[in-house]
């Protein structure tokens, strides 16, 4: 058993239980997704959801070379898409202004040996874009994802990523994404992630647009920006990796800008990002996490991907309690749900072998007062106990997060260092001690 303390009285604050299988962390198809879940309408989906006829492409780095691609597609636009489209290409450079290439074929063309290969797409090999089909079709449908979010797999694409030639050391892919005029969500890639940060751990990301069908003339010129929609890629790698899914609420997002300045680096992508760095052990990291949503609805998204078929993790990081349960009046039976809802991760983790299962807290919430008549902050302490033993009796690994950043009180309050606002930890605890205590777990999990 792990034991580690202490940032603020008596740990432990990371209990748990050597891995059962050595080596079962290992994977070789991992879902990779930078952004986490939102419904439509907060905050980065639009409602009414866009019309632009827009073409969009994303740059990003995978954690290990790979062979082949697959892609996760989802809508939570409240209208049916019919006729979106994606291709695929890799490139060596993270460069997004003019070198001996121009600022958009840097920034959204494959680039192999310095020659940027954008003047039609291929249809074998890896010098230019390639087709992604759906079905075997070039165009791919979505459901209304109002009700419910729609999740659809792409056929697999065989392309093989690059050396970097630009100093780099994890490939860097592209996803050209034109997505139906009819109306799509869109997200927000900060412009803090167009280059290596300490918070993104040397992890970019940058996207650009053109105004127009750029799949079917590859060579257009794109303008660096902001807008990229939701397709994410499930890569066939070349080496084991350790596939971590991040699954909660706008914690685990760390979206909001106003916390986490480039909309991305919350402490479990800081953590997995640290362990890929310490060991070298590549990391396929998957954001799970639902800005303002329930655990209930955060984890039925993970369920529904796992029914679909994208490779399960080899660990499942998730809050069976949320703090947007119950709002600021959770009864014994929030309790009893967030409870049930953790038997069923450990049903569902059995089901699909799922190796590692890791349970964090309830944090602080300012808002749930204490008093003769409510006792609400008492039902989050409550929680977060039964959860920990059942953690232990169950072999789940418990992060405590919620102990060392809170005073103890009753209700309990934010240290000052810790706290953004009533329910949301700072960047300083997403960075410490929120990153440090979940990679001392992932660390045990992999023997390292």
């Amino acid at each position: 058993m792990t034991m580690i303390g202490n940032f603020n009285g008596p740990g432990p604050y990371v209990v748990d239980i050597p891995s059962p299988v050595s080596g079962a962390w290992k994977r070789s198809r991992a879902l990779v997704r930078f952004q986490g879940i939102c419904k439509n309408g907060t905050p980065f989906n639009i409602t009414p959801a866009s019309t632009l006829a827009f073409t969009h492409t994303v740059k990003h780095e995978a954690p290990a070379p790979f062979l082949g691609v697959q892609f996760l597609a989802d809508n939570g636009a409240p209208n049916a898409q019919t006729v979106n489209q994606l291709a695929f290409g890799v490139t060596e450079t993270a460069a997004f202004t003019a070198t001996g290439l121009t600022a958009s074929q840097n920034m959204s063309a494959p680039v192999i040996g310095g020659v940027a290969y954008n003047t039609t797409l291929v249809t074998s090999g890896n010098l230019g874009y390639r087709q992604v089909t759906f079905g075997a079709s070039a165009t791919y449908g979505l459901p209304a994802g109002n009700a419910a979010r729609q999740y659809a797999l792409s056929d697999v694409l065989s392309i093989a990523s690059v050396p970097r030639a630009d100093g780099g050391t994890r490939p860097l892919y592209l996803m050209r994404q034109k997505p139906d005029p009819a109306g799509y969500n869109f997200l927000t890639a900060q412009a803090a992630m167009r280059t290596p940060t300490a918070a993104n751990r040397g992890r970019i990301m940058q996207a650009s647009s053109f105004g127009g069908d750029g799949i079917a003339v590859p060579s257009s010129a794109f303008t660096i920006g902001t807008t990229y929609t939701d397709t994410y890629p499930i890569f066939s790698f070349l080496t084991p990796v350790l596939s971590v899914w991040a699954v909660g609420d706008s914690i685990m997002q760390g979206n909001s800008v106003s916390i986490i300045a480039d909309g991305y680096s919350n402490y479990s992508s800081r953590a997995c990002a640290d362990l890929q760095d310490a060991t070298g052990i590549p990391v396929a990291y998957a954001n799970l996490g639902c800005n303002s949503q329930n655990a209930a609805y955060y984890w039925a998204q993970a369920k529904a991907l796992l029914a679909l078929g994208v490779p399960a993790p080899s660990v499942l990081v998730i809050g069976p309690a949320s703090t947007n349960d119950g709002s600021s009046a959770p009864t014994q039976a929030t309790v009893d749900a967030q409870i049930a809802l953790a038997f069923d991760v450990l049903a569902v983790a059995k089901q699909y072998g799922i190796p590692h299962v890791v349970w964090v807290p309830w944090l602080v919430n300012e808002n749930l007062t204490n008093v003769s008549t409510t006792f609400y902050d008492d039902k989050r302490k409550l929680a977060n106990g039964t959860l920990k033993s059942l953690a232990a009796a169950q072999g789940v690994s418990w992060v405590d997060f919620a102990t060392p950043m809170g005073d103890g009180a009753s209700p309990e309050r934010w240290l000052a260092p810790f706290k953004f606002d009533e329910f949301h930890p700072s960047e300083f605890a997403h960075e410490s001690p929120m990153s440090s205590l979940l990679l001392a777990t992932l660390r045990k999990i992999v023997g390292a």
